[in-house]
Order: C-alpha cells, then structure tokens, then sequence
C-alpha cells in the first residue's frame, strides 16, 4: 500500500519532468491549460518533500498510514482527483489538450491512476476471503488481478462494436441500394479532360509529348506521411531552386499535379498523399511557406493513446458506448484538426469524385483481416466477385463468367462493397484504413451498416495495407495494365495530337542501406521455416517495388511501336521510373511512429537536397517541364 502511494509521487515527478523537458527544447507551447496541469504535478511531486521539511522531527520509519513522513492516505485522494480531472479534460477536449502535454506524459499519467486502482484492489483482496473453490487450490485471497486480467482478455473478444468505421452521410443521398464504384476507366477519362488543353497543343506545356504521372509511396507512419506531402510539393508545387531542388511555390493555377493519373498509397505514404489532396482542394488553407510542417507534423499519437487509456481501455472491460467513437476516429480528428474545417480530409472520398474534378485520383490499400486480401479503400470498383464468393476465388475466370472482364485488382475487396449509396467516409478514415497499426488504432470494422439499405450483411475488418504488401507498387502495376491500353489506343490513333508518356514516381523513406547479398549464408535448418515466412512479407515488397521498376524501365512503344521520347537538348528519355527516398546519416533520423519532433521533420525536409534525390527530382522535372517530343 505504501509502494502504490510512493509510485504515485515517482510518477507525478516524471510527468512534470517531461513536460518542463518540452518546454527547455521548444518542442511544444503548452496553453494555459496545460501550464496548470503541469504545475499542479510538480507540486504533487514535491508534496513528500515539503511535509517532509515541515515535520523533520517525526520517527523516520514506514507505516500502512503514513509514507515515510507523510500521510498516504491524502496522497491516494489527491491523485485520484487529479486523474479524473485528466481524464475529463483528454476525454473532452483530445485533440487540443493530449499533444500538449505529450503522449510519455498520458502513459505516465495513466499509469498513475491505474496505480490507485491497483491500491484500491490490493486493500480490497486483503480484507476479503477468497471464495472456498479458490481455497481448495490454496488461494485465501481474492486474486483480484487475475480476474482483472482474464475479464480483460475475455472482453476484449466479445467487444468489437467500438471499431466500426465512422459514416458521413453521402452528397447523393437520395440514392438507394448499394454504393457503386467508380469504373477504372474513369481515371484515365478524368486525366483526358484535366490535360485537355496540352493534348490539344494550344497552349501549356506545347510539346509534342506530355506525361501520364503514376504515384506510389510506401508505408512508414508519421515519417512516411510528411516525407510524401514534401516530396509532392517539392515536385509539383514549387519551381526548381538552382542549387536547391525546390524553388519558390508556384501559382495554384501553374500546379503540374493535373499530370498525375493516379497516386497509391499504404500506410503513412497514403496520409501523405491525403495531406496533399487536402492541400490541392484549398491551397490557400496553407498558405505558410511550409504547410506541411504546420498541417503534416502534428502529434496524432497523444490522442489516441489518451482515448485507448481513457475509453478504449474501459470499454473493453465493460462493453459500454457502441456508438461512442473509438482511438482511430480521434486519429483521424487529430489530422483534420489543422486544416480549416477539416479541409478535404473532412470530406467524404465519393463526394470528392462528385465534386473536386481536379484532385487526382487515390487508392488507399489496406489488408482484409479475414481473407488476407488487399482492401481497397477509394471510390474504384477493381474486383468481380460473384454472389458469395470470396476475393480468392478462381471461379470468376472460368469459361462462360464475364465478371472477369471488369476485375483490375487481384485477390481485392472494395470499399463500395461495403457501403450503401447513402452512405460515404471520410478521405481522413480512407486513408487510415490503410494504416491501422495495432494499440494504435484497432482493425476497422467496415460494412456494419449495410442493414440500413437492406442489403444481405457482410463485415470486413482491416488493418494496415503494409502487412500485405508495404509499397503500394503492386497496385499501380495492376491498374496500369488497365490503363496501357487506353494509352497505346490513344497515341496509335490520334497521330496529329502530342503522344501520352506514362512515367512513375515512387516515393520511399526507410532510411535502410541494402544488406550485402551472402551475409547470411547459413539460416540454420531449424529455424527455417520461422525464417521463411517472416521473410516473405519483405519478399512480397521487395517483388513489388522492382515489378513496378522494371514496368517503367522498359522501352515505350505505341501500337507494337517502339517510341523514342527526347528531352528539349534532344537527350533520349530512355528511363521512365524515379525513386525518391531518404538515407541513413549519422545525426537525427525520423523514426517510426505517429509523432514527430521538429528535429525529425526538418531532417526529412534536409534529405529533399542529398544529390541522390536531387538526381531524381530533375529527371522528373524534365518530365513537367521540358519540351518532350515522341518519334
């Protein structure tokens, strides 16, 4: 009892230690608010201390009622009001309160209050009998922790209705039924018109090539999210800098992003990719000379560690609140929270399609818990599935079934399948279907509603994208074979227009030096199948990122033609793919995660300028902007 009194006060020292730590380095400026609580825990702290001071000539020895020199039991009641006052005001107000006082801070804090809980049960279990079953095994004590535990484990199965992905109503919402996907087609429909005046030649770029850019980022958290959103702006928002590979910001209306066909993304990449879609909906909510800091590099962490502590943690033990939200909805409030209104990230993906006409289109993929199939959580229908079939199922390509001709994606589930036509998420949900991580965020739970347009249930739960394939590469290779076609009609045809030029941009941030091949020649045969299948998730990425590679590496040709693409000094453009990526130095890196320090960000910023990247933005400036002609 006196432990759990002197852990009380260990941690109140720490939590005020780490908000004074943030304060000295400049990492936050805390609010009013947070000034008092932070105060209020280094007095607790030092409350042991003073009555120590006051009463030096008490006996030095410990007691159940006192603590060396001061009384426990006032400990317990001011801790424990000092916990529900957290918990109302991280209850209450997440976003705006948890990341100023850090998430080591909530941990600490939270482990605080359950420290009293846990005072509070060791005295229970003390002054109660075990009951006689537990007698006959020797137990003469309630094991309060182990009923704890097993309640814990046990409600933590039956309680899934806290994950269900949060619904905004749809812009169509008179429609009935099912949600319908968008056609494949559609994006290179969209593309057409966005290019309309360079493919006509009178006027823009005024070339006799234009490029058709596909966009993949891999998955990597907070770091992989604000590394896409500069590598984005870096290459389609800003001019070339001379000496630095980005310039100053170019007019809205001089944006090269109308090249983009597609952008595919897994995990934090996909947040990134979001940042910028929400960037490009309203340039003038980020009008700072560095947005993404300022829009991309906030804490979403603290939220939600806030919430999984606070109701998460609590639910799960009790079942109550349905239809209160769950930590990956403060999440994603927590990356609405600086755009104005939410920005595009506050804005339901099918409306987007309906009505923002010049973003370019996104897929977001995630992984289907259940079948281990990619989810595809964007407006686009890519699979054909027949009535009650799974996304594995061969049957669909067997003589005499047409549905296949529709299917673009491989062993895929849609998001549209899953929604009723009335219904619509949020671009910031989308995107966090591909990067729910566990104790992070729990898997999503998609299709609970379909009860609403009377449609047979179906419930999918998903996770983060990474665990299937963490570049976001085998997607863009799968819907270019769809959309080559297109291309090869269009530049076989219409021989009096510019020529289409598809290119690729992948967007990397691992930090990771390639391993020396044999450095492992050995694997030990026991050990081998453990070995073997942990391996084959970086084999799958690994195949991935080179099949994306080698597509784009290749000659390009029209109509069984090979073309020869020449840059305006009349160099042949024989490489078509670019990957931009960060590097491993000594000093400050970016580390996984869903928070950053302004150290980290301001390093993935700095990796922009390595002459490795530098090498690559030019080569896709020489795409944008330079005069391509095809012969």
């Amino acid at each position: 009892y006196e432990t759990m009194g002197a852990l009380e006060v260990a941690i109140a020292a720490m939590v005020a230690a780490t908000a004074l730590i943030r304060i000295i380095v400049g990492d936050q400026e805390l609010s009013p608010g947070a000034l008092t609580f932070v105060g209020v825990m280094i007095l607790y702290g030092a409350l042991p201390f003073f009555y120590s001071y006051q009463h030096a000539s008490l006996p030095s020895r410990f007691t159940v009622e006192r603590l060396g020199w001061v009384p426990v039991r006032p400990l317990i009641l001011i801790g424990f009001a000092i916990g529900v006052i957290l918990a109302f005001a991280l209850v209450v107000r997440p976003v705006r309160f948890a990341p100023e006082i850090g998430t080591i801070a909530i941990v600490l804090t939270g482990a605080m209050f359950l420290t009293l809980i846990g005072a509070g049960m060791v005295r229970f279990s003390e002054r109660t009998e075990a009951p006689r079953v537990l007698a006959a095994f020797g137990v003469f004590r309630t094991p309060m922790f182990i009923i704890l535990s097993v309640w814990l484990l046990v409600g933590g199965s039956i309680v899934t209705t806290g994950n269900n992905v949060q619904l905004v109503e749809s812009s169509d919402p008179e429609s009935d039924g099912l949600a319908t996907g968008v056609s494949i087609d559609s994006i290179w429909a969209r593309w057409l018109d966005r290019n309309a005046t360079d493919l006509g030649g009178a006027s823009g770029f005024e070339r006799g090539a234009v490029p058709l850019v596909l966009v993949s980022s891999s998955g990597g958290g907070a770091r992989a999210s604000v590394w896409t959103s500069y590598v984005l702006d870096c290459l389609f928002e800003r001019e070339s800098g001379g000496e630095a590979s980005c310039g100053d910001r170019r007019e809205p209306t001089e944006s090269r992003s109308r090249t983009i066909a597609l952008m595919s993304g897994v995990s934090g990449g996909g947040l990134g990719i979001a940042g910028y879609s929400s960037y490009l909906a309203d340039p003038s909510d980020a009008a700072g000379e560095d947005w993404v800091k300022d829009k991309m590099g906030t804490d979403s962490l603290s939220p939600a560690m806030a919430w999984l502590l606070y109701v998460d943690l609590p639910r799960a033990l009790i079942g109550y609140g349905s239809g209160i939200p769950d930590r990956a909805a403060v999440t994603e409030w927590a990356w609405e929270a600086p755009w104005s209104n939410g920005g595009a990230l506050g804005r339901g993906v099918f409306d987007l399609w309906r009505n923002e006409p010049e973003l370019p289109p996104v897929v977001f993929n995630g992984t289907s818990v259940g079948d281990s199939c990619r989810f595809n959580a964007s407006v686009f229908e890519t699979n054909a599935q027949l009535p009650g079939s799974s996304c594995m199922d061969l049957s669909v390509y067997e003589a005499g079934e047409t549905a296949a001709d529709a299917r673009v994606l491989a062993a895929t589930e849609d998001l549209a399948d899953y929604l009723c036509a009335s219904q619509d998420i949020r671009l910031s949900t989308a995107a966090h279907l591909a990067a729910r991580f566990p104790v992070v965020a729990a898997s999503g739970r998609v299709g609970a509603d379909l009860v609403d347009c009377d449609s047979e249930g179906r419930v999918a739960y998903v996770a983060d994208g990474g665990y299937l394939e963490g570049s976001a590469s085998s997607t863009i290779v799968e819907i270019w074979n769809t959309l080559d076609e297109q291309v090869a009609r269009h530049n076989a045809t219409a021989t009096t227009e510019p020529c289409i030029v598809p290119v690729l941009i992948h967007i990397d941030n691992g930090y990771e030096e390639p391993a020396p091949a044999g450095a492992d020649p050995n694997p030990g045969e026991l050990l081998l199948p453990v070995r073997a299948l942990a391996g084959g998730q970086f084999g799958r990425y690994a195949n991935a990122r080179q099949s994306e590679a080698l597509e784009f590496s290749r000659p390009f040709s029209a109509g069984g033609s090979e073309v020869t693409i020449r840059t305006a000094n009349g160099t042949v453009l024989d490489n078509r793919y670019v990957r931009i990526t960060t590097r491993a130095h000594p000093g400050v890196q970016a580390p996984l995660g869903w928070s950053l320090s302004d150290a980290s960000i301001d390093d993935l910023r700095d990796q922009l300028y390595l002459p490795s990247n530098r090498r690559e933005i030019d080569e896709v400036r020489t795409w944008l902007d330079g005069e391509l002609t095809c012969s």
